[in-house]
C-alpha cells in the first residue's frame, strides 16, 4: 500500500519476463500480467485503460513504452488512479 506518493521499502524485484520486450519498447499488459500484479493480459489492458499503472512515477496509458534503465518502479492500483 502507497500513502502520501511513498515507495514501500520492502517491495520485491523481479527479473524482466521473457516475451514483454520488443523491438519497439516493454509491451505493458504483458509486463504487469507477467509479474503477477494482473490476474491475465485482458485485466491488465482494463488496469492501464483506467489509469491504474504507473511505471517510475509516470502514469502508463499507451501499449508500449521504451526500455529505460535496468530497473522499472511498477505501481498498479486495485481500481482506478494510481
Amino acid at each position: 500500500m502507497v500513502q502520501r506518493k511513498e515507495v514501500p521499502s520492502d517491495i520485491p524485484v523481479v527479473a524482466l519476463p521473457d516475451g514483454v520486450q520488443g523491438p519497439n519498447g516493454l509491451h505493458v499488459e504483458k509486463l504487469i500480467h507477467r509479474v503477477g500484479l494482473a490476474e491475465s493480459v485482458a485485466d491488465a489492458s482494463r488496469k492501464r485503460k483506467a489509469g491504474a499503472i504507473e511505471i517510475n512515477g509516470e502514469r502508463v496509458s499507451e501499449l508500449v513504452i521504451p526500455a529505460s534503465g535496468d530497473e522499472l518502479l511498477i505501481q498498479v492500483a486495485k481500481t482506478g488512479v494510481a
